[in-house]
């Protein structure tokens, strides 16, 4: 049912959290704003509806959702992406010849410099696109997505971190038994050292919220600090 809502005139911000998500909004006023200019936000995490949600919100990864937007994608629709390197930007245009692809390549930390932020959200506007997919990391994508959306950018704009480079397989994504368990953060974790810190600190921020992960199983509310899921 959130597909056909895609394609209105004035776009549609798409936020997908997963636990480490939560965890950054404890942390960040800024990525607290962004999420409540979101107009559609998806549970990106298996693992947390195994643990607490239970089936009650929808359940799709952004790394799934974003080929179901190009799938869907009307031929010759302008598509913008984000933060992807040149496997990705050869990969994209090959797989969606239907498509128009534009790309733009932020400079590491561009969040902390508003000048280049700004400077984003206007090359942004100026390609007038029909989706947007922002893949630069949380907190960064939401943070940028939420700026070009009250620039006033009117696309579907998703942040989808990897998903295109699990499609273009520039990066591994975990099997589907290991994702259907909700274990594909186990498979990071192995895998790619580079996400070990993250995991750690998610898995610090889990132990600390215990009984707020059981509070949201049992009564589909929680407060996290600063934020309440179900309200």
């Amino acid at each position: 049912t959130l597909l056909p809502s895609l394609g209105r005139p004035r776009g549609v911000l798409i936020v997908t959290p997963n636990l480490d998500h939560l965890r950054l909004l404890d942390l960040s006023a800024a990525l607290r704003r962004a999420y409540r200019d979101a107009d559609v936000v998806l549970n990106d995490s298996r693992f947390l509806d195994r643990l607490s949600l239970g089936g009650r919100v929808l359940t799709l990864p952004g790394s799934e959702l974003a080929p179901m937007m190009l799938d869907r994608a009307p031929a010759g629709a302008k598509v913008l992406v984000i933060g992807c390197d040149e496997a990705v930007q050869a990969d994209l245009p090959a797989r969606y010849p239907q498509l128009a692809f534009a790309f733009i390549e932020p400079s590491m930390g561009f969040i902390r410099r508003r000048a280049e932020r700004r400077d984003l959200a206007k090359a942004a506007l100026a390609e007038r696109p029909s989706m947007v997919f922002v893949c630069t990391g949380a907190p960064q994508s939401e943070l940028l997505a939420a700026q070009m959306k009250r620039a006033g950018l009117k696309a579907d704009m998703l942040c989808c971190g990897s998903a295109f480079h699990f499609l273009s397989g520039t990066a591994r994504r975990a099997p589907v038994w290991a994702r259907r368990l909700g274990g594909e953060w186990a498979w990071r974790f192995v895998l790619e050292p580079r996400t070990r810190k993250r995991y750690l600190a998610d898995t610090l921020f889990l132990a600390r919220n215990v009984l707020a992960f059981l509070s949201l199983r049992l009564t589909g509310r929680a407060r996290f600090g600063r934020y309440e899921i179900g309200r």
